[in-house]
């Protein structure tokens, strides 16, 4: 990496704060290369997050029913981490999957209720879901997407957004 120069490090895929390393990892990159790191979590299992500069928690669903049937495991864990993070001097940010028929508008907008009661401050992406093979979900349509945006704003200040075509992406 040092051949490179990187500027800013993402720590993502599957979870990487249940990695042993993650702590040391993250300490050397920042050391050594002088790194802004990124943290994109589930928000299940925090640790060695002193040299991680920012954090994006997924949130899968609001609803405990829900999330525990889409994860199989509680949303309440991942709101109470929030909160933890919230107090931290780090920047945190959220995101969570637009799935029309699943994670529909009614659950976006409780996940944003969710966040905002924590703090309204903190921004959010909505992401349209990408149909994976053997899935019975379909790709969200713009409309769709602006229509959960606009119900997340309701209750945060700050929401964007992320459709992804089959030809390209847009923001």
């Amino acid at each position: 990496l040092s051949k490179v120069e990187p500027k800013k490090l993402i720590f993502m895929g599957g979870e990487p704060t249940i990695d042993p390393n993650f702590a040391s990892l993250t300490k050397e990159l920042k050391m050594e290369l002088n790194v802004y790191n990124i943290l994109l979590t589930n928000g299940y299992n925090f640790v060695g997050l002193s040299w991680i500069d920012e954090v994006c928690v997924g949130i899968k669903a609001a609803s405990p029913r829900l999330h525990k049937e889409y994860t199989g495991k509680d949303s309440k864990t991942v709101f109470r981490n929030l909160k933890k993070l919230n107090k931290e001097k780090i920047s945190l940010r959220t995101e969570s999957m637009f799935i029309p028929g699943y994670i529909d508008i009614k659950e976006t907008e409780d996940i944003a209720y969710a966040i905002s009661k924590i703090n309204p401050n903190i921004p959010h992406r909505i992401d349209g879901y990408i149909p994976v093979p053997g899935t019975k979900w379909r790709r969200p349509n713009l409309t769709e997407i602006k229509k959960a945006v606009k119900a997340a704003k309701r209750y945060l200040k700050e929401v964007d957004y992320i459709k992804v075509n089959k030809r390209k992406s847009s923001a």
